[in-house]
């Protein structure tokens, strides 16, 4: 049984292929699988666990690339579970503040029991997010050429949107699916009527 799930695992990585969400957040997922899939926030059952994470590229470059990330999961009640994370990243003349509360239920289907050696469950999650993006335009006015998007001042605008996931799990293995962002996008720092009409993913 065990190896039909690693070849399972295996050929499902192989064949899918994913557009990444706020890959500043998702690719940390291998500390704190929550980021990736709300099924698995408050998994482990039995404690409670706080990470701070810090990435900074191009040291002593002015508006480099950085995140900060702060997360906290665990058991709630019973099989319920829950995780939040709070974030912020900086790109240039870009900033971006924001969090996730997630919730999961899991329902057990098999535990070892008489003639069964195996504990089989199944996490349902699902994740509330919201965001502030924030666009410093100060350093971006060039005398010589005139851009009417551009005013020189800070714009900002507020998005909200919900992840969801399960996760099937089998003894010490899991594989889960999770969709980030159900909804379209709704941030008004997007919405002026100057910008070009090319939808929203």
């Amino acid at each position: 049984m065990k190896r039909f799930f690693f070849l399972y695992t295996l050929v499902f990585c192989l064949l899918c292929t994913t557009n990444a969400q706020k890959y500043y957040v998702s690719n940390l997922y291998a500390y704190d699988l929550f980021l990736l899939n709300p099924a698995a926030a408050g998994n482990e059952k039995t404690c409670y666990s706080i990470s701070g994470f810090c990435q900074k590229q191009w040291i002593g470059q002015e508006h480099s690339p950085g995140t900060q990330l702060l997360t906290f999961q665990g058991p709630l009640h019973g099989n319920l579970g829950m995780g939040t994370y709070l974030y912020n990243d900086q790109n240039g003349a870009m900033e971006e503040i924001g969090f996730e509360q997630a919730f999961s239920y899991r329902l057990l289907i098999a535990k070892p029991s008489h003639g069964f050696d195996h504990f089989l469950s199944i996490d349902f999650g699902l994740g509330f997010v919201g965001n502030q993006t924030r666009l410093d335009e100060s350093g971006l006015l060039d005398p010589d050429h005139f851009d009417p998007i551009i005013g020189g001042g800070q714009e900002s605008g507020w998005e909200m949107n919900v992840n969801t996931g399960f996760q099937l799990n089998f003894d010490d293995y899991h594989i889960g699916f999770s969709v980030a962002n159900l909804f379209p996008r709704n941030n008004s720092l997007y919405d002026s009527d100057l910008e070009p009409d090319l939808g929203k993913d």
